[in-house]
């Protein structure tokens, strides 16, 4: 078979298994799966124009030797679970940091008590809850993007190997930082792909 030929099934198949297994076009796309499709076509064109110089049984193997080393990422995960809460009451309160992908996943559950007491006020609040933010790493702290405006803004901040949550806010450059959740329960994963 044709090198030109091996090298665009195996980027196709790459790629494909991309979108597949690692969402690399869903909606939590992040920097670094975009960043990845880009180093992976590259490579493809990089193993294009090499492939009419080497000898057959080269290309194939130093092909492969790439194709598996893409394969092979690793992603930490920080799960903090069961975390209490100063003023709400629930039934789950988990938050999910995924280092590698930049992601922040918090899910919880209202208590009936808590439940009723913001359905009240706002009809649209759901019992069960899933909301996903950008995070980044500063000075040993894992903190999610800016949510606000310039003036005023918040952000959820932790330490990896802290149990407690605490919630950053600021208001004309004055900063205030308030304990939200302690959590019983940090598991590390390193995950390979």
């Amino acid at each position: 078979m044709n090198k030109v030929k091996i090298v665009s099934i195996i980027y196709a198949i790459g790629i494909i298994i991309g979108a597949l297994f690692f969402d690399v076009w869903g909606a939590n796309t992040t920097p670094l799966k975009t960043m990845s499709v880009f180093i992976w076509t590259v490579i493809f064109i990089i193993a294009l124009f090499f492939a009419d110089k080497m000898k057959e049984s080269n290309f194939i193997f130093l092909f492969l030797i790439f194709f598996l080393t893409c394969l092979n990422s690793k992603s930490e995960i920080i799960v903090l679970s069961k975390c209490d809460h100063k003023i709400d009451g629930y039934l789950k309160n988990e938050y999910i940091f995924n280092l590698n992908e930049l992601i922040m996943t918090r899910n919880y559950v209202y208590n009936e008590q808590t439940y009723q007491k913001y359905r009240v006020t706002d009809l649209s609040v759901k019992k069960e809850n899933t909301y996903v933010r950008n995070i980044y790493e500063d000075d040993g702290k894992v903190l999610t993007l800016k949510h606000g405006y310039p003036q005023f803004y918040t952000q959820i901040v932790f330490k990896k190997d802290r149990p407690e949550i605490f919630m950053k806010a600021v208001l004309n450059d004055v900063e205030s930082l308030s304990k939200i959740s302690t959590c019983e329960k940090i598991e590390k994963f390193d995950r390979q792909s």
